[in-house]
């Protein structure tokens, strides 16, 4: 069992943004420098063996994921949309309310072929709980790097809600 944490707040340049631990040990380091993709490598160092990457990307304001295994083939999630029905994990969610609840999206290989599957709970306070099916060719820092992307899309959709939570009051 791992875990993936921050780095702290004042990092040195070139040190991961986020770590991830497993046994009390650092195994690997996530950079996430911008929109574009966070790097895991093998290690704390930019020149670590690179593990993988995430790359979010966008469809009508609703967040999908390319994960990138190093020297495998690439899945990427359908949108994450509620089981069922009624909306999807969505960047012009406007009320706190509408942005609470189940998503889960589909993971497809090359070919359209289903690969797996993740899923994400945001509580009322926004924050996020994840499970998934995911390839065994995703090393488990990649998996929890692709979780701190849908965490971090939510709180991004979170900050931007325009009514207040009552719970948060």
């Amino acid at each position: 069992m791992g875990k993936l944490s921050s780095n702290g707040w004042f990092r040195r340049p070139g040190e991961p943004t986020f770590v991830y631990r497993e046994g009390g040990k650092t195994v690997a380091g996530v950079w996430v420098g911008s929109s574009d993709a966070a790097v895991v490598r093998s290690g704390t160092t930019e020149s670590a063996p690179l593990i993988g990457r995430i790359v979010p990307s966008w469809k009508d304001g609703k967040l999908q994921l390319t994960i990138e295994p190093a020297g495998g083939a690439a899945v990427q999630t359908t949108v994450f949309e509620r089981p069922s029905g009624g909306g999807a994990l969505d960047r012009h969610t406007s009320t706190w309310e509408a942005l609470q609840g189940s998503y889960r999206a589909t993971l497809q290989a090359t070919g359209g072929k289903d690969a797996g599957w993740l899923s994400v709970d945001v509580s009322p306070e926004g924050g996020a709980r994840f499970s998934g099916d995911l390839p065994a060719s995703i090393p488990p820092p990649l998996a929890a790097a692709a979780a701190a992307a849908i965490e971090d899309e939510v709180n991004y959709i979170y900050g931007n809600v325009s009514d207040v939570n009552p719970l948060m009051r």
